[in-house]
């Protein structure tokens, strides 16, 4: 096995200062989903009425069925399929969530030729072939601006949410101790005193650079890891959060794993890196995070 650094935490870079984005917004969730499916539907409605020039309540109006429901098949097809993409590609598309003019373009332009085949294809199969070159027209731009406009408003959004998480962490970056309740007592313990932190048999346990050793009462890592600085802190895996000073060596395990060495006075600690984050982990000791 190769060792891939030693004393990691001298040769850390200073964070790039691109955009990051939270690619988050791009899962699948119910919330995403009635956001997406309501416009859609919204869109489909007055598309209908706009094409047969009434609205409820005047005369001869006839509530038009048939194209709001052509409008709704074609938008949520399209729509669905801009959206899988999206989230099947966006972690290529933005390579560890960093944003730029190009990723922008790049990512806009699969998922216009994305909407537009699939729109095609719907087209011919409703409207047969040929297909009739006015309606093609205008409802391919209509369709390119859903999908230009939808994807706009997401990724606006995820670089909002990244801004919003970079608040918090220079808030943590600032904290310079924190409270570890046990019990009968509350400790309060140093940042840079803290080497490692480990889930062991269900109770959180603090191993410090003075040989000292606290069991706390967090209920879970989850909890902790929101008030540590993530400058300085890594979760390693489900059972380890670590601290970067406390970084011995990186070394390759199999099927790209990392084993990683953590240190304090009182013990020393071999952490296992599953190959999906071992990336990650190397752009955070280089201050991307």
């Amino acid at each position: 096995m190769n060792t891939l650094s030693h004393g990691a935490t001298s040769n850390t870079k200073q964070p790039q200062k691109s955009r990051v984005i939270d690619l988050s917004i791009f899962n699948y969730s119910l919330k995403t989903a009635a956001f997406r499916y309501g416009v859609i539907s919204l869109m489909a409605l007055i598309n209908a009425h706009i094409r047969i020039g009434l609205l409820p309540f005047q005369e001869n109006y006839a509530f038009p069925a048939q194209s709001i429901l052509f409008g709704l098949i074609f938008g949520l097809t399209v729509c669905t399929s801009s959206w899988i993409f999206s989230n099947y590609f966006k972690e290529k598309l933005f390579r560890d969530s960093i944003i730029d003019f190009r990723s922008i373009v790049v990512f806009l332009f699969h998922n216009s030729l994305v909407g537009i085949a699939v729109f095609t294809v719907l087209t011919i199969i409703i409207a047969g072939f040929p297909i009739p070159v006015l309606f093609y027209i205008i409802y391919s731009f209509i369709t390119l601006s859903i999908i230009i406009i939808e994807n706009l408003l997401f990724l606006v959004y995820g670089m909002v949410i990244s801004n919003s998480e970079l608040s918090k962490e220079v808030s943590r970056i600032d904290r310079k101790a924190i409270l570890i309740p046990t019990g009968s007592k509350t400790h309060k313990v140093e940042i840079d005193e803290i080497a490692f932190i480990e889930l062991r048999n269900g109770i959180v346990v603090f191993n410090l650079n003075n040989q000292r050793v606290i069991n706390s009462q967090f209920d879970s890592l989850e909890e902790l890891e929101k008030e540590l600085p993530r400058k300085l802190f890594y979760r390693a895996n489900r059972q380890f959060i670590v601290h970067r000073d406390a970084i011995q060596n990186i070394k390759k395990d199999i099927n790209r794993k990392l084993k990683v060495l953590v240190s304090s006075e009182n013990q020393d600690k071999e952490i296992t890196v599953s190959r999906y984050k071992s990336r990650e982990l190397q752009n955070w000791l280089n201050g991307i995070f």
